[in-house]
């Protein structure tokens, strides 16, 4: 639809915004069987990417600090709802810890008393221990992993934190 000014209605904008934002799939065994079909491709967790330039680099670990150095915006995303101090004394499994910047920052600046992160690669992986051993950080482990594929027994953990990640 067109709004008086000839451009495109706030309405349509917004259905626009919503069709777009997702795949919009209603069906989960699609959306399962997509997401395991794209793992081997250019598509799946091993994508192009700034942080994938990154791990090409030795010794690079500029990322996981900025992920450090950024941890508090989680908590932001609540609005007063989750605190920082909310994580204290708690056992976290961070889903897509990416470069371990945030678990890091879980355990040592919230008071978690452990924080496990999984990530989909084995680079990756290696670069959250680095960083882990650099912030001298020993409440941090780290292991490969997929969120749809938890090798955890229920009741691990005390919470599950997974920050921009679904959107992969």
């Amino acid at each position: 639809s067109v709004d008086d000014m000839g451009g495109t209605s706030p309405a349509a904008r917004a259905k626009t915004r919503r069709a777009t934002h997702s795949l919009n799939l209603h069906s989960t065994r699609l959306l399962r069987w997509l997401l395991t079909a794209s793992w081997g491709t250019w598509l799946g967790p091993d994508a192009p990417s700034p942080q994938r330039d990154e791990l090409r680099r030795s010794g690079e670990l500029r990322a996981g600090r900025t992920e450090f150095a950024d941890g508090a915006r989680f908590f932001r995303h609540f609005r007063g709802a989750l605190h920082p101090a909310d994580l204290r004394g708690k056992k976290i499994l961070d889903v897509g810890c990416g470069y371990g910047g945030r678990s890091v920052f879980y355990a040592e600046r919230c008071g978690a008393s452990s924080v496990h992160g999984i990530e989909v690669t084995v680079p990756m992986v290696e670069r959250c221990r680095e960083l882990a051993m650099e912030l001298s950080s020993t409440k941090t482990t780290f292991a490969v992993g997929r969120a749809e594929q938890l090798p955890f027994p229920d009741e691990s953990f005390d919470a599950v934190l997974s920050f921009d990640v679904l959107e992969h």
